[in-house]
């Protein structure tokens, strides 16, 4: 399997991202930390109509602009490359858009779409034509602008999970089919399970909820143990709590204030860093924890409150360990357009050039992205008088990318 096409995943954000972004809820979330490098790509390549959404949670007050958002054919990591077939629709700040769910999405004859809150808002030509999967990036304007995946189970309806084997070792009250957990006797604890094989670093463990059992109260409790299941004693406690008294590592995970619903999905994943995190429908962060990652580790389930759960679990692609990059944007074609969309309500507001203040703004700066010059103090700003700094930030300019305003 190459590369750009990689095994079928929650849709999230790719490690190889700039400098001066920070992600977090298991590469779902990014935010501006810094004025330098704000560029995030998808972790994996979109196809025509798919939907890029995302949720702009946090907003900069320091800049008119939000966020860039185009498609290319360049794999994230590959930075000697140009960044062929690249489009850009630029967002402008606007009271409106705090909260919102914002997507994007392209069509096989060159135009990227954009709308708020499922309603279509508009599209911008530019792109060229083609039936290839492309991949998504996004530059986010200025700190602390902060932006939420919300189609990260785009890829969970597919055929991204598979069913994860469960051992024959099991609380005494457990009925076993394949992968399903469920309880013979709703009124009886000793309702737990164990996976049949060590969890790897990397792999998300998926617990689906099939049912609920209304009557008692409390939710999903998780554990891991460096016991392997086929040595236990046969006589097993009642309660999950009494491991922890028992040789070998043992650590159980449970919260009095989770509540879940029939669907959802609680998922975590032990990183390499020896991490162990905990989400809902892939979103929502419930716990973070430190364990040992010295020996294998088996993961174990109690169902208490419910009624039946079915494992699944899946590997994102493994990226590796990359350097942060800065993407090299003066190989970008000079055929590049970059299309600046107007105020969510169509209107423009006519900025002049903050230094001239008689042309209007047609030029981006990068790596700060400051768009707030007229194309010919940019070139002079940048090679000139103005010594090659942003005249708002500072940062040093690298490279000027002109502005088509449709």
């Amino acid at each position: 399997m190459s590369q750009d096409t990689p095994p079928a995943s929650p849709l999230r954000f790719h490690p190889h991202h700039g400098d001066d972004l920070r992600l977090a809820n298991n590469y779902t979330t990014a935010q501006r930390t810094a004025v330098g490098s704000g560029l995030v790509f998808t972790s994996h390549p979109l196809k025509p109509y798919q939907k890029l959404s995302f949720k702009l949670s946090k907003i900069s007050d320091q800049t008119k602009d939000i966020v860039s958002v185009g498609f290319s054919t360049q794999h994230p990591t590959q930075t000697h490359e140009p960044i062929y077939n690249l489009k850009i629709v630029s967002l402008k700040n606007h009271k409106r858009l705090k909260n919102k769910n914002v997507h994007f999405f392209y069509t096989p004859s060159g135009k990227i779409h954009f709308g708020v809150d499922g309603k279509e808002k508009g599209c911008r030509g530019g792109l060229t034509p083609t039936q290839e999967s492309l991949w998504a990036f996004i530059h986010i304007s200025s700190p602390p602008t902060t932006i939420e995946v919300v189609n990260s189970t785009f890829y969970l309806s597919n055929q991204g999970l598979v069913p994860m084997t469960l051992h024959q070792t099991r609380g005494r009250n457990v009925k076993l089919v394949k992968n399903q957990v469920s309880k013979y006797d709703r009124r009886l604890t000793t309702s737990y399970a164990f996976t049949a094989n060590p969890i790897k670093a990397g792999e998300h463990v998926v617990v689906k909820i099939l049912d609920i059992d209304c009557r008692s109260t409390g939710g999903l409790i998780v554990g891991l143990t460096s016991s392997n299941p086929s040595l236990l004693e046969k006589d097993l406690p009642d309660d999950v709590g009494s491991f922890l008294t028992r040789s070998g590592y043992w650590i159980v995970v449970s919260d009095p204030s989770w509540s879940f619903k029939m669907s959802d999905t609680i998922t975590f994943v032990i990183t390499r860093d020896g991490k162990m995190k905990i989400w809902r429908n892939e979103s929502t962060l419930l716990k973070e924890i430190r364990v040992n990652v010295d020996s294998q580790l088996w993961a174990f389930f109690d169902i208490a409150a419910l009624e039946s759960v079915e494992i699944m679990s899946y590997t994102p692609v493994d990226f590796g360990n990359f350097d942060l990059f800065d993407p090299d944007w003066k190989e970008v074609k000079n055929e590049v357009v970059i299309s600046v969309k107007k105020e969510v309500d169509g209107e423009d507001d006519g900025s002049l050039c903050a230094i001239c203040y008689e042309n209007v703004i047609e030029a981006a700066l990068y790596p700060c992205g400051h768009m707030c010059l007229c194309y010919g103090c940019a070139r002079e700003q940048w090679r000139g008088s103005g010594r090659g700094s942003c005249p708002m930030c500072r940062v040093k300019i690298r490279d000027i990318l002109k502005i088509y305003k449709v």
